[in-house]
């Protein structure tokens, strides 16, 4: 048997149902992840996003969601935490992918930068992991 080169690790597939195409005006109604943890185990999360704007009925007639169906619902501020903790990348998550760099010796030195997202969530985590 092939071996599954996904094993152990987190794999989610993203879908967005918006108000329309255009990726600088149009906002989100319905987010959904699904696919595997870790472990294996299944991961299926969608919710339904108040845009805080008239849906369309043109989008509306593509996925279903109308007006009436987001009032009441949170924005997407609230949403995004939720999103957030599901595809982070922290160390957690990513300390058997570092691992191979702990013994890594070079003739220059070696250094750790970290992207742009720890410096708001995780730089500690991070740091601390690289030193250890």
């Amino acid at each position: 048997m092939a071996e599954d080169p996904f094993e152990g690790h987190r794999v989610l597939a993203f879908d967005l149902e918006t108000t329309g195409l255009d990726t600088r005006r149009d906002r989100i109604v319905q987010y959904a992840l699904v696919g595997s943890d870790e472990q294996g185990g299944s991961v299926t999360v969608d919710d339904i996003v108040n845009p805080q704007c008239k849906i369309p009925t043109n989008a509306s007639s593509v996925h279903g969601i109308f007006d009436e169906d987001v009032k009441g619902k949170g924005v997407f501020g609230e949403h995004a935490d939720r999103i957030h903790d599901l595809i982070d990348g922290s160390v957690k998550y990513l300390r058997k992918e570092m691992e191979p760099l702990v013994d890594m010796i070079a003739s220059d030195g070696t250094f750790f930068v970290t992207g742009n997202h720890e410096y708001y969530s995780g730089v500690d985590q991070w740091l601390e992991e690289t030193n250890r």
